[in-house]
């Protein structure tokens, strides 16, 4: 509670001192508060900045709406950039088969209910990754980043509406070698399916967590790409996605969604597929 009060006091004393950027008055004639505030530009000041690549889950970029969400980081062994797929109600159900978790029933513990790990969508840039930059817009609600490579920069931005299931990434690309424009390319790697508890501390839990025993499935046509993941105690959920490239192939639009219909089985692919269609149809604002 005291530390509570002390942000309230802190934040209070800094929207005081920082008087000049905002401007209220009542109107006596309607009694209504007007705000000559300048949000973007205030809420600017409260950007997080990334002045070096982060360089694990740990240390990424954030955005999410509350049930669908990614953390944005690099693995440089890999020369690869993370797009890293969360959904808040993907848990797992053992010992409650015919629920979407068996969070709270009698008898079940962490390893019944773990977080499951969804996966990847993963930028491969043509060049080698040197560093990188990254800005969480609050205002936008948007990660806006450059990826600087030893053959030019790779400018992105991704953001999660908060009124649809997809998430969105946009990427255009400056690299070139002898003159020639190189695209990128995307990969989904999707997660282990496992309680990754469970998997880090194999012998510790192995006698007692039974490791799901299915692969994920992986379907590729020309309009979208599906992988769906089959669960030890039933169901299954999947992550469907979509890629719309310019001409010249370096710019590229992803729409990603995640669905989660457990406990049912072969229907959560349908409608990952349905949310990343509806989502292309709708389009983004220029």
């Amino acid at each position: 509670m005291k530390i509570k009060i002390v942000l309230v006091v802190c934040l209070l004393c800094f929207v005081t001192l920082n008087g000049q950027n905002i401007d209220s008055s009542v109107s006596r004639s309607n009694n209504k508060v007007k705000s000559k505030i300048d949000w973007p530009s205030f809420m600017s000041q409260h950007d997080l900045v990334w002045e070096d690549i982060p360089k694990q889950w740990a240390e990424g970029a954030f955005v999410g709406n509350g049930q669908l969400g990614m953390m944005l980081y690099a693995k440089l062994d890999e020369n690869r950039f993370n797009f890293h797929v969360g959904r808040q109600d993907l848990t797992d159900h053992r010992k409650a088969s015919n629920r979407k978790t068996s969070m709270g029933v009698k008898g079940t513990n962490l390893l019944d209910f773990s977080r499951l790990d969804i996966g990847k969508m993963v930028l491969h840039p043509a060049g080698k990754i040197k560093t990188a930059r990254l800005r969480q817009d609050l205002w936008n609600a948007e990660i806006r980043g450059t990826i600087i490579t030893d053959l030019g920069e790779i400018e992105f931005r991704a953001f999660t509406p908060y009124n649809d299931k997809v998430q969105v990434i946009e990427a255009s690309s400056t690299e070139r070698k002898n003159g020639v424009k190189i695209p990128f390319s995307w990969e989904w790697l999707p997660g282990d399916a496992s309680c990754s508890r469970a998997v880090i501390k194999y012998e510790r839990y192995k006698d007692e967590y039974k490791m799901n025993p299915y692969s994920p499935e992986i379907k590729v046509t020309d309009k979208h790409a599906v992988c769906v993941q089959k669960l030890e105690a039933g169901g299954d959920y999947a992550t469907a996605w979509s890629e719309v490239k310019s001409k010249d192939k370096q710019k590229s639009t992803i729409y990603i969604s995640t669905a989660n219909e457990v406990p049912a089985l072969d229907v959560s692919a349908g409608v990952a597929i349905h949310n990343v269609n509806e989502a292309k149809k709708i389009g983004l604002k220029k």
